[in-house]
């Protein structure tokens, strides 16, 4: 059983679209969507996951995907496994994937919204999400104890 993870936004649950993407194998990405960013998880001989952050009109939706396979071009094919919809970012946020800390370790399964600050270590965490390979799922978590930097912050 897959679970989602469920951000709450003005006193609204964002899940009416989230388990539409559940099971669905890309690509092609479905009609509208974008994808921004993207990063793996988890590299191993027998599981490949990563975690991808894409737009669509009504927001974003950020989800954790399997590889199936690639094709004979090397292209990679995957399958959903978890997804979070999430509305339009207000402005002055961003969300970090793969480039978190829990208590000063880095840890590549934390999925951050972060009210940007001026400096490499952000501490302005408003929401977090894990990644959690064994559940295949991204689900909800404290945002004690946790920063995200910005890579590259001050190299040329």
């Amino acid at each position: 059983m897959t679970v989602t993870a469920v951000f709450f936004v003005a006193g609204l649950a964002m899940t009416e679209t989230s388990s539409n993407y559940e099971g669905l194998q890309i690509p092609p990405l479905p009609d509208g969507h974008r994808e921004i960013e993207g990063f793996v998880v988890d590299d191993k001989p027998t599981s490949y996951y990563g975690v991808a952050r894409l737009t669509h009109d009504a927001g974003e939706v950020i989800w954790l995907e399997k590889l199936l396979y690639r094709d004979e071009e090397g292209h990679p094919h995957w399958e959903i496994k978890s997804a979070v919809v999430e509305p339009k970012l207000e402005k002055g946020h961003d969300y970090f994937l793969g480039t978190c800390m829990q208590d000063g370790v880095h840890q590549r399964e934390i999925i951050a919204l972060v009210e940007l600050e001026d400096k490499e270590i952000q501490t302005a965490i408003k929401r977090v999400s894990w990644v959690d390979l064994n559940r295949e799922s991204v689900v909800a978590r404290s945002v004690a104890k946790i920063t995200c930097y910005i890579d590259g912050w001050g190299h040329n």
